[in-house]
């Protein structure tokens, strides 16, 4: 009998090192496993697969966009005065001195709301603004561009993605089927155009209307229906025209065009959002 229970002692004990070793191989591996599997679902979801680095603090993200002067160099700008017994207007002015540059206000507004939609994905360093005229040989982090410039002109030629582009004199948008928005008749229309820089692969984007409201609407719009995008096209490269009319605001703002046709799978999973929204936007090659 004690030959046995020693017999049997000397096995559970070699049982159990085998699967303190082998559990010692496995455990760690699994946790490997699940912490990949976990960051691979966040990083598709679809904010995440939309902004892609722009989420990353450690990566500059340089927000664009022109900056306005006196022309007579005088640095004087005027502003109202507040009216204290509306709705009687006083129209007094005052002057404000010592001001060099200022920002239109559909760039500034549209600026508030890039960067709340970029706080909305955990963005909240390393975010500049910059002057198209002073910077424009940065290229060392993600890049926005609100309103037109020559910066926009050269992410178009160095991205080779033209979805769409800006007509010479930058008040109207031209498609590669020829046709031209302009803000007439009471319409306006906004561009969100993602692009990947073909060298440093940091993105580039153009928020870019062809007057105030396209400006304003396409950048509410982004910051609004942002995660509808992600949905659709995911990390992919596109573009979204957005129209608007001048009485309703920059909340009127609807999809107007949208390039390129999204994957199978994303139609499949949601059908809805594509068959409502953007099916009848889509252009084709």
């Amino acid at each position: 009998m004690q030959g046995i229970s020693r017999f049997l002692v000397s096995c559970f004990e070699g049982d159990i090192v085998k699967g303190a070793i082998l559990g010692s191989i496995i455990i760690p591996i699994l946790w490997f496993l699940t912490q990949w599997l976990i960051n691979f679902c966040i990083s598709k979801m679809p904010l995440k697969a939309l902004f892609g680095k722009l989420c990353a603090n450690e990566i500059p993200c340089y927000i664009y966009f022109v900056k306005l002067f006196d022309q007579k160099r005088e640095n004087t700008y005027i502003y109202n005065l507040s009216d204290y017994f509306p709705p009687r207007t006083s129209n007094r002015t005052n002057k404000k001195i010592n001001t060099p540059y200022v920002w239109g206000e559909a760039d500034g507004q549209c600026a508030l709301d890039v960067v709340n939609t970029l706080g909305s994905v955990g963005k909240v360093d390393n975010i500049e603004i910059k002057d198209p005229a002073k910077d424009w040989d940065l290229w060392n982090g993600n890049i926005i561009c609100i309103g037109g410039s020559e910066k926009v002109y050269s992410i178009l030629d160095i991205c080779k993605l033209k979805y769409c582009t800006l007509s010479e004199d930058r008040c109207r948008i031209k498609l590669p089927s020829g046709e031209e928005l302009d803000a007439i008749n009471g319409d306006d229309y906004g561009v969100i155009q993602k692009m990947k820089h073909p060298h440093t692969g940091f993105d580039c984007w153009l928020i870019v209307g062809v007057g105030v409201l396209g400006t304003l609407a396409a950048g509410y719009y982004l910051r609004k229906y942002c995660k509808e995008f992600g949905k659709i096209f995911g990390g992919r490269e596109f573009c979204c025209i957005i129209k608007g009319r001048f009485e309703q605001g920059r909340e009127s703002g609807i999809p107007f065009r949208v390039w390129p046709e999204p994957y199978l799978y994303k139609k499949i999973i949601h059908p809805i959002l594509w068959i409502r929204k953007y099916k009848k936007c889509l252009v084709k090659n």
